[in-house]
C-alpha cells in the first residue's frame, strides 16, 4: 500500500480513518474506483475501519467475512494478523486476493469454524440480510464460537428504518425485499436479501445468539452520487435532500452497525420461575439483636417453598449475640438457617458466601431490613433466560435518618428523583444468578476498603458490569423492602463518615460511568441541593474577593431549598431554625470538601 496510507494508519482516529480510506482509494486504478463503485461505499468502509481500530490492536487476529476491495485494502494497513473469507462473485483486486484465506459460500456460514486460534475481531458487512431469522441466529452463534472471550464482532446490515423504505411505505409502494432478485454488488458481495432488520430485532438476534450488544448505531453507508453518474436537476436535488435528512435524523440512515461480544457465562444452565430455582439469602449481621431477629423472622415467613431456599447469616463479630439469634430462628424455621463466620462485611465475604452457596440465585440483604413475605417470589418471577440481576426500591423504615442529612447521591430513596433507586442495586435488596456473578468475577475486591468498611458503590459495580457483559439487570417495583438508616451519632463521628463517603463518590462515578450518567445533574452535581450550595459558596467568595455585594443573591436558591427547615413564627423558634440551617450548611460544606478532594483523586469532577 502507498506510503500516505501507511502513515495515516499509524495515527488513526475519526478523521484519520477517512484520510486512510481516501489514500487507499487514490492508490487504486481509476477503473476499479469507478467501474466497481468502490468510492460510492467509502463512508461505510470509513466507519468500519474506525471501529476496527478501537476494537483491536496491531498484531491481533482479525477476520473479515465478505467485504469490498476497499475495506480489505484499508484494514490491511492496520498491521493486523488478517484473514479474509471470500464469497464467490465478489470483485477483488489482485493485491486484495493475497489476503484471502478461504473461499466460502453464504449457506456455509452457520457452521463455519476458524482455521487456527480464535479471533479478536470479526467484521461481517452486508451479509446478515441474506438469512432469515433462524439462520441469522445460527450465523451469530458461529461468530461467537470463533471469538476470544473478550473479542468483538462488527455486523453491518441494511436498516429497516432507512429513508427510502420509509418513503416507499408512505407512498404505498412495495418496500419488503424481493428474495428472487439479486442485489447489484457495487463492490460488496452480491447477496439476495431475505429480510431487512430493525435495530431492536438486530439486538434481539445478538442476545439470542449469546452475544452482548456493546452498541448499535445507524450510519450513512454511501455517498449521494456514484462517479460518472448522470442526473437531472430534480434527481440531484432529491439525492442532496435525502442526504441532509439522514444527517439530521440518524434513524433514517442506510445501515446499522452492531458491535457485540461473547456474553460472559453464556451456556450455563439457567433456571426460570417455572423451574423453581433454589435461592440462598445472604444476610450480613451489622446491628444484631432485635434488628437481626426481625430480619430473619421476615425471611422465614416467605411464600417461596421452604425447601427451595436457605438463609445464610454472615457474622464478622461486630454485632453481639448473633449466634444466639441465628440458633433460635433455626429451631422454628421451615427453611435452612445457618451462620458463617467472616472477616469483613464487604466484597470478600459476599463472594465467599456465593461461592459456598449451592443455589441458583443469591439474594443479598442485611439486618437493617425487613422484607415482605413475597420478596423472594416476586424477584424470582423476573429471572428469565437473559436476566442475571433483579433489584427493587428501598423504603426508609420508621426512625431512620432523614435523607437530607445523608451524603447526596449515596442513598436509594424511591421518593426522590435523584439518585433513582434503579441505578444503585443496593446490597440490601438485590438478587444475582450465582454462577453468572461468579463467572464475571463477583464483587470487585478493589472496593474492599480499609478496616473492613467497603468503598462506596462496591455493590452497584457488579450489576453494571454484568449489564456491560450482556446480561439483563432488572429493577422491579414489587421487589421492595423496608430499611432502617441509623441516624448519625452526635459529635465528630458524622463528619468523618460523611467526608469519607463524599471523597469516595467521585471514584464511584469514574468506575461506573452509567451511575454518573443517570445520577449527576448536568454531569457534575450530586444533587440540586449541592448545586445550590456550591452556587451560594461561589457567590459568597465573589462578594468578598471582588467586593460585589450583589453576588450574594446567588445564595437565594440554596436558602429556598432549606426554607422547609425554617419555622418563621412564633419568634421563639428562630434560634432552633437558625441552628438547623447552620447544621445543613455545615454538612454540605463537609460534602463539598470531600467532593473536591475525591474529584482530584479520581480525575472526575463531582460537586
Amino acid at each position: 500500500m502507498n506510503a500516505a496510507a501507511a502513515e495515516t494508519a499509524t495515527r488513526l482516529n475519526a478523521g484519520g480513518a477517512e484520510r486512510l480510506v481516501t489514500d487507499v482509494l487514490d492508490s487504486l486504478e481509476i477503473a476499479e474506483r469507478a467501474y466497481h463503485h468502490l468510492s460510492f461505499g467509502a463512508p461505510l468502509v470509513t466507519d468500519l475501519v474506525r471501529r476496527a481500530r478501537a476494537c483491536a490492536a496491531p498484531g491481533d487476529r482479525v477476520l473479515l467475512i465478505g467485504g469490498s476491495t476497499l475495506l480489505i485494502e484499508s484494514l490491511a494497513c492496520l498491521d493486523y494478523e488478517f484473514d479474509v473469507w471470500h464469497l464467490p462473485g465478489t470483485y477483488l483486486t489482485e493485491h486484495a486476493k493475497r489476503f484471502v484465506s478461504r473461499s466460502i459460500r453464504l449457506d456455509s456460514l452457520p457452521t463455519a469454524r476458524p482455521e487456527g486460534d480464535a479471533y479478536r475481531l470479526i467484521i461481517m458487512p452486508l451479509l446478515i440480510e441474506g438469512f432469515d431469522t433462524a439462520a441469522a441466529t445460527d450465523v451469530m452463534r458461529a461468530l461467537r464460537g470463533m471469538l476470544t472471550h473478550d473479542g468483538r464482532a462488527l455486523i453491518a446490515t441494511a436498516n429497516q428504518s432507512r429513508l427510502d423504505l420509509r418513503l416507499a411505505a408512505i407512498g404505498g409502494r412495495p418496500f419488503m425485499p424481493d428474495v428472487e432478485a439479486d442485489a447489484i454488488s457495487l463492490g460488496w458481495p452480491s447477496v439476495r436479501t431475505m429480510r431487512v432488520y430493525h435495530r431492536d430485532e438486530l439486538i434481539t438476534l445478538s442476545r439470542e445468539a449469546g452475544m452482548a450488544t456493546r452498541r448499535c448505531d445507524s450510519v450513512t453507508a454511501q455517498r449521494p452520487f456514484m462517479e460518472m453518474e448522470l442526473l437531472n436537476v430534480f434527481a440531484y436535488a432529491a439525492r442532496k435532500a435525502a442526504q441532509l435528512v439522514k444527517q439530521a435524523i440518524p434513524a433514517t440512515r442506510d445501515v446499522l452497525v452492531l458491535e457485540c461480544s461473547p456474553r460472559v457465562a453464556y451456556g450455563i444452565e439457567v433456571k426460570t420461575r417455572e423451574d423453581k430455582p433454589t435461592v440462598s439469602v445472604i444476610v450480613s449481621a451489622h446491628l444484631g439483636g432485635d434488628r437481626l431477629n426481625a430480619t430473619l423472622d421476615s425471611l422465614v415467613r416467605q411464600t417461596y417453598p421452604a425447601d427451595q431456599y436457605e438463609i445464610v447469616v454472615l457474622d464478622d463479630g461486630t454485632a453481639t449475640g448473633t449466634a444466639d439469634v441465628v440458633a433460635d430462628v433455626a429451631l422454628r424455621a421451615a427453611c435452612s438457617v445457618r451462620r458463617v463466620d467472616v472477616s469483613d462485611r464487604g466484597p470478600h465475604a459476599r463472594n465467599l458466601a456465593m461461592a459456598d452457596a449451592p443455589s441458583d440465585i443469591s439474594a443479598h440483604t442485611e439486618d437493617t431490613c425487613v422484607l415482605p413475605e413475597d420478596w423472594i417470589e416476586s424477584a424470582v418471577a423476573w429471572f428469565d433466560a437473559d436476566t442475571a440481576v433483579v433489584s427493587g426500591p428501598v423504603f426508609a423504615s420508621d426512625g431512620s435518618a432523614s435523607r437530607s442529612l445523608e451524603v447526596a447521591a449515596t442513598r436509594p430513596d424511591p421518593d426522590e428523583k435523584a439518585p433513582p433507586s434503579e441505578v444503585m442495586f443496593p446490597i440490601t435488596n438485590v438478587f444475582y444468578r450465582t454462577a453468572v456473578a461468579l463467572a464475571a468475577g463477583g464483587f470487585d475486591h478493589a472496593f474492599a476498603g480499609r478496616a473492613g468498611d467497603p468503598v462506596l458503590g462496591w455493590d452497584a459495580e457488579l450489576a453494571w458490569r454484568l449489564r456491560r457483559l450482556g446480561w439483563q439487570a432488572r429493577f422491579r417495583e414489587e421487589v421492595y423492602q423496608f430499611r432502617f438508616f441509623p441516624p448519625s451519632a452526635p459529635g465528630s463521628g458524622w463528619a468523618r463518615g460523611h467526608l469519607r463517603q463524599a471523597y469516595e463518590l467521585p471514584q464511584l462515578m469514574a468506575r461506573v460511568p452509567e451511575y454518573a450518567q443517570r445520577t449527576l445533574i448536568s454531569r457534575v452535581f450530586a444533587s440540586r441541593q449541592t448545586m445550590y450550595f456550591d452556587l451560594a459558596v461561589a457567590g459568597g467568595l465573589f462578594a468578598v474577593l471582588r467586593r460585589r455585594r450583589v453576588a450574594v443573591l446567588l445564595a437565594v436558591p440554596w436558602l429556598g431549598s432549606v426554607s422547609s427547615r425554617v419555622d418563621m413564627w412564633p419568634a421563639r423558634n428562630w434560634p432552633a431554625s437558625a441552628r438547623n440551617v447552620l447544621g445543613i450548611a455545615a454538612r454540605q460544606a463537609v460534602w463539598l470538601a470531600g467532593f473536591i478532594a475525591g474529584s482530584m483523586k479520581a480525575r472526575r469532577i463531582v460537586l
